[in-house]
């Protein structure tokens, strides 16, 4: 085990090299570029390839991109003797993604175990006790979670999920010194404010949700803060925009990353398109923290959005290898310009 300033340059040095190769930015002409499962997996992986159908196969290849990027980020995070609770918070995300599989399977009625990810020693869901979801979250900040749901309360319950895995990242974050915590807590913003946001266009756009009732479906790091809130304020703000106005989005603050508007063509809201704008600006921002504050928390942070954005674009190549869709398309469901 290395001393601080000892892990963290360690941790710079060696997250640098992994960023250098991931396939993001730049390097996702490579990734968009193979058109079959075998050259992919040998493009991500050294190790020999299972021999199973190709449905299986593409399932193998997330798996193992998942695993990949556990081990990696817990092997820099081990470097430090005390890794900071915001770096365990970060990857508990799989555990409280996990919790909401669990639910599901038990609620129907299903007794084998449904494909977890697996983040020890970092969980706090004791997954030897299945199917007992009791004794799985007992002692642990989940442990209000401590029945089967019914299908009906399932939703319920992921939000109230969501909403306390974003609530303790954040007072993850407040632990850091004075010079790591803004700028950690700005990314963490800026990322869910924007996933808020979009979800509140796909509410108003797909399922024709009024205002209040979208207001109570988004999350809010604190819910007496109205729309100054961090991470509801730019979901509250488009609530009463109409979605087939472009004028009533000409004066939006994020206006650029809405769908064109042709003249003499009916316009709709487009969330999927916005998603992916946000979702090419956001990795950017991400890319560039990296960078900034290096032999800090932030290397780590920012190394983790950097590698799910990855594992994204992984699935995405996957599913596009089975259904033949092109380069092009696939790069753009991504989100993620390719020509970068």
């Amino acid at each position: 085990m290395m001393d601080n300033t000892g892990a963290s340059c360690y941790v710079y040095a060696k997250a640098s090299g992994m960023v250098a190769k991931a396939f993001t930015g730049p390097r996702l002409a490579k990734l968009f570029s193979i058109h079959n499962l075998q050259e992919l997996w040998h493009t991500l992986f050294t190790e020999e390839m299972p021999v199973v159908p190709q449905g299986l196969l593409a399932r193998a290849i997330e798996v193992k991109a998942v695993k990949q990027f556990h081990k990696d980020f817990k092997k820099l995070m081990e470097c430090y003797s005390q890794p900071a609770d915001v770096l365990k918070q970060l990857i508990r995300f799989y555990d409280y993604e996990n919790i909401k599989t669990i639910g599901a399977a038990l609620a129907q009625g299903k007794t084998a175990m449904p494909e977890l990810v697996d983040i020890s020693p970092y969980n706090i869901i004791d997954y030897s006790k299945w199917p007992d979801i009791r004794l799985m979250t007992a002692g642990s900040v989940l442990a209000w979670y401590n029945t089967v749901p019914t299908v009906h309360q399932q939703q319920e319950l992921d939000s109230k999920l969501d909403v306390q895995y974003l609530r303790d990242l954040f007072a993850a974050a407040e632990k850091l010194p004075a010079e790591e915590r803004e700028p950690v807590k700005e990314l963490f913003t800026e990322y869910y404010s924007m996933r808020n946001m979009i979800w509140a266009m796909r509410l108003k756009v797909y399922y024709n949700m009024d205002a209040e009732k979208i207001a109570s479906r988004i999350a809010f790091l604190d819910p007496r803060a109205g729309k100054t809130d961090i991470l509801a304020g730019k979901a509250l703000k488009i609530l009463n925009k109409n979605p087939e106005n472009i004028e009533d989005w000409k004066n939006w603050k994020y206006a650029s990353l809405l769908n064109p508007y042709e003249p003499g063509i009916p316009w709709k809201l487009n969330p999927s398109f916005v998603e992916e704008k946000a979702n090419a600006l956001f990795y950017q921002k991400a890319n560039r923290a990296f960078h900034k504050y290096p032999f800090t928390t932030m290397v780590l942070v920012s190394f983790f959005f950097i590698k799910s954005s990855e594992l994204d674009c992984i699935r995405t190549a996957t599913e596009a290898i089975r259904l033949n869709v092109t380069e092009e398309e696939m790069a753009k469901i991504a989100g993620v310009d390719n020509k970068r």
